[in-house]
């Protein structure tokens, strides 16, 4: 098996390619809330999750052949990549379920948390201190992301009503978290688009099994009115995009920044949602304004001492 490429490194260049990556992410699973809240109006959600992943997974096929050459399965973990799969088909089910009962302003404060969750669970994993500036970082972006939640004129400034789906997301995002770090102990030497490729299959197996299931049981149907272009349009934006390349390029800034820091750029989602929404004609408020600068300030002070000290990894 190939060991990190181009895709991955500990140089200078790796550190800001790592960092850029995740600016992306951050843009791509901005939009995964407004966009899969619009396909539950289309698709089941059992269906949903798994259409999701089998794009991503085609994407990834593509990508593995055209830079890696394809992909080498012999003597590939695969105890450890069912495992790691069926955490990624729990943080989809989660995640999609999640959405559907909750608002999606609450599910953008309830998502906040995540750094919170990956600090926790990545100091019980890997027992390593906090690097300087991260609770910092931790506090503003929380914070941040808070503000921005709240800040939505439909709120008037306070928190909307709980619906169910908050702990389903909170699960969700447990899952991703336990996910993460995993690939990072038990594929080391693993470039990040073969784990990536792989978990993904794993993952698409679990959601099919899945969606098996709750056919059986009635809890999963097809759409019942003819699916059109754009609804293709958005899954293939969630699938290939936020399931797939944002996936990888999430790997590769969790391996050169540690777990803990990546999850800080999780507040910016919020972030690039009031974004999506102002391009479509909603004025944000001052109040997500100042969250935006509160969650941005907290992760490049970050990365601005890791740039003076000359950090890489």
């Amino acid at each position: 098996m190939s060991q990190e490429t181009a895709l991955g490194g500990t140089s200078r260049s790796g550190h800001w390619g790592a960092f850029g990556g995740l600016l992306v992410t951050t843009v791509m699973w901005g939009s995964m809330v407004p966009v899969t809240a619009l396909l539950l109006d289309v698709f089941n959600p059992f269906l949903l999750s798994i259409l999701r992943y089998c794009a991503a997974l085609l994407a990834l096929v593509i990508l593995q052949a055209t830079i890696e050459r394809g992909l080498t399965v012999r003597g590939a973990p695969w105890g450890r990549l069912m495992a790691l799969g069926a955490a990624m088909a729990a943080f989809s089910t989660f995640f999609t379920f999640g959405i559907l009962f909750s608002d999606p302003v609450t599910a953008a404060i309830i998502l906040t948390g995540g750094p919170v969750i990956a600090a926790i669970m990545a100091r019980l994993s890997f027992r390593t201190p906090f690097e300087p500036g991260f609770k910092l970082g931790l506090l503003l972006a929380v914070g941040g992301g808070i503000v921005v939640a709240i800040g939505n004129p439909n709120n008037a400034g306070r928190l909307p009503d709980l619906q169910g789906g908050e702990i389903l997301l909170i699960l969700a995002m447990t899952c991703w978290t336990w996910y993460t770090i995993r690939c990072q102990i038990w594929l080391p030497g693993w470039s990040q688009l073969s784990v990536t490729t792989l978990t993904s299959a794993t993952a698409s197996f679990c959601l099919a099994f899945v969606f098996g299931i709750a056919w059986l049981l009635g809890l999963a149907h097809l759409p019942a009115e003819p699916v059109t272009l754009p609804d293709i349009a958005l899954l293939l934006w969630i699938g290939i995009g936020g399931g797939g390349i944002a996936i990888v390029l999430w790997h590769i800034g969790a391996r050169q920044f540690t777990v803990a820091v990546a999850a800080l750029y999780l507040n910016l989602v919020p972030i690039i949602a009031v974004l999506i929404a102002t391009a479509l004609g909603f004025q944000p408020s001052w109040l997500q304004l100042v969250g935006g600068i509160l969650v941005l300030v907290g992760v490049l002070q970050i990365q601005l001492r890791r740039f003076i000290t000359g950090r890489t990894g």
